[in-house]
């Protein structure tokens, strides 16, 4: 029988014991050489990927194939540009989409039925966020009871609709699809109904595509949407597990599971979704720059694989750094070439899409700036350079200069450009392993960060055109417990206004995050704990006594205080001495005061 994996060229030639380890194994890596695969036929290297050169092969083998995808005069759908270059992309998509429809007629197998029913888990809260004992196991869904929508139950010019919104609004966001190869995906489904049985791949995408278009709604009651998205999810997964391993289509499809997850956590599992594609793009190769010496790649495929590998990258860092959760892979085991823009890429680009291009590029930057910040502050990076203080300066400077040069063309990013920087901000100035006593500018940063933050996500689950459920609550609720926990130092530092308003804030942002995603009540329920107590230390001792010592307030501060609560709990209250105590159980209606409405804390800003 074969071995399921072989010695490296080098330590099989040196008759060494070789671990195999990917991308490179201990021996190469020591030796500080290039580690790679040996074809015991021809003696010739190839890649360590099994997997990578055999699409790579097969690639090469069939760019002699012509095209199999004809378009007639009657067709609705675009048609593949003219240009040389995008002729080129239509072939490709179209082997790509022809090869895939073959190796899907193929049955499941008993693995990826079980991924297939693994991504279909709830998305957990993750124990950083609420701690293992108000953690619930996600456990598979009884399919007895999940609703499901097939395709051909949606009239083609409703699912084109869908479609598009992706294609025009969403794709240049994350571009790991050419348009061309959706529409061939599109037609595959629509176009061609005697290939269903054979088509997993093209009802999977087209499905999950539509999707994630559905949650783009801003239907005031967002239940409706939610259902017919999730329908449309449990559909899809049933040709998931059809689905070939470890090719880039199928990769590709992950990743759709991994947009899907960010914006319906409660349906799909983000956690495996992230993994499996991480590992899949690594499997690929798709980390890795192309060697000539091992293949000649087509231009339209090199793009394409470094497109995919850069948003799965994108994915990697957003989803892996508010949790506290180690990344797929570390930046110094990437080389692949980050995709720059180049006006000769696409001659018939007009500036619109050209602009969208580079959006997405400043995405993939402030991705890269966030992992070097996650790297150092709450891993073992070195320090590029200088102390750690010129570091966090230079950040600061390079997170600055993202922001102005992100904001300069506002028409063509997304809606969250404007508020995204701040979550990497807080990231550099929270207390972490690196610098675990910031200083008090350090902390007024975090106050500011999250602030922005939070007004972000609120506003986009209000009215966004993508609502970000799973990056909102990771995102807001570690800023959340930041705040409180230095609550006291925020309300000397800035006000007790600012400090309340804030809390307020977040109370109503889990709330509205807890009905569109149930999990998260017990955020909801952990903040409200802890915000009873940093209500409560406002009336442990002498009220006004206390609030005149710390903040400095003259008699009639203290006066127009006495009028306010008087205001709102009624005249029984006693009047103000050093000696009064009123305390929150004999008073309980001070937990309800909504201090926000009281309108003194102008005048208490030190």
């Amino acid at each position: 029988m074969n071995r399921a994996t072989y010695a490296c060229a080098r330590c099989f030639k040196q008759k060494r014991k070789c671990d195999s380890r990917s991308p490179a194994c201990s021996r190469c890596l020591a030796a500080g050489v290039e580690c790679v695969g040996l074809d015991r036929a021809t003696a010739t290297p190839v890649p360590r990927s099994l997997a990578q050169y055999l699409e790579q092969r097969i690639e090469s083998l069939e760019s002699e194939v012509e095209s199999m995808t004809a378009h007639g005069s009657g067709d609705q759908h675009p048609r593949p540009p003219q240009t040389s270059f995008e002729q080129d992309i239509h072939h490709f998509v179209a082997d790509l989409a022809s090869n895939s429809n073959d190796a899907n007629s193929s049955a499941p197998d008993l693995f990826s039925s079980l991924v297939a029913k693994s991504l279909s888990t709830p998305s957990p809260i993750p124990d950083v966020l609420v701690g293992p004992t108000h953690q619930l196991e996600a456990t598979p869904r009884d399919s007895s009871r999940v609703t499901t929508i097939e395709l051909m139950s949606i009239p083609s010019h409703v699912a084109e609709v869908l479609v598009k919104v992706y294609v025009d609004k969403i794709l240049p966001q994350y571009p790991y699809f050419y348009v061309e190869q959706i529409w061939v995906h599109f037609k595959t489904v629509y176009d061609n109904v005697q290939s269903i049985a054979l088509a997993h791949s093209s009802h999977f995408i087209i499905a999950l595509i539509m999707a994630v278009s559905t949650m783009t709604s801003k239907a005031a009651e967002f239940e409706k949407p939610m259902a017919f998205s999730d329908a449309l999810y449990h559909g899809a997964m049933k040709h998931y597990e059809a689905l070939q391993p470890n090719t880039l289509e199928t990769l590709q499809a992950t990743i759709l599971v991994c947009q899907f997850a960010t914006f319906r956590p409660a349906t799909a599992n983000i956690w495996r979704a992230r993994d499996i594609a991480m590992r899949m793009a690594i499997a690929l190769g798709l980390h890795r720059k192309p060697n000539p010496r091992w293949h000649s790649m087509k231009p339209e495929t090199e793009i394409l694989r470094a497109q995919v590998f850069w948003v799965i990258y994108a994915m990697d860092r957003s989803f892996g750094v508010p949790p506290m959760r180690p990344l797929g892979i570390t930046d110094d085991q990437i080389d692949v070439e980050f995709p720059e823009h180049n006006e000769n890429d696409l001659p018939n680009e007009d500036t619109y899409s050209s602009r969208r291009k580079i959006q997405w590029l400043n995405h993939v930057r402030l991705r890269q700036l966030q992992s070097e910040v996650y790297d150092i502050n709450f891993g073992t990076a070195e320090i590029p350079f200088g102390s750690y203080q010129i570091w966090m300066s230079d950040m600061d400077s390079r997170l600055q200069s993202w922001k102005q040069e992100a904001t300069i063309m506002p028409e063509t990013g997304p809606d969250w450009f404007d508020f995204v920087m701040s979550t990497v901000q807080f990231y550099l100035h929270q207390p972490c392993p690196r610098n675990p006593t910031p200083k008090d500018i350090d902390r007024v940063v975090c106050f500011e960060a999250a602030s922005t933050s939070l007004h972000g996500y609120y506003g986009l689950m209000q009215t966004g055109f993508l609502k970000f459920d799973w990056h909102s609550s990771n995102q807001c609720f570690p800023n959340s417990m930041f705040i409180l926990d230095n609550a006291a130092f925020f309300v000397n530092a800035l006000s007790l206004g600012r400090v309340v308003s804030l809390l307020d804030k977040y109370a109503e942002c889990f709330t509205l995050l807890s009905k569109r995603w149930p999990a998260t009540a017990v955020l909801c329920t952990k903040f409200e704990e802890r915000r009873s107590l940093f209500q409560s230390s406002l009336f442990s001792s002498s009220l006004v006594g206390d609030l005149s010592q710390t903040l400095g307030m003259t008699t009639q501060n203290q006066a127009d205080i006495m009028e306010a609560i008087h205001a709102y709990a009624g005249p029984e209250f006693p009047a103000f001495d050093d000696t009064t105590y009123w305390g929150v159980d004999e008073y309980p209606q001070f937990m309800d005061l909504d201090w926000s409405t009281v309108g003194l804390y102008d005048d208490m800003v030190l």
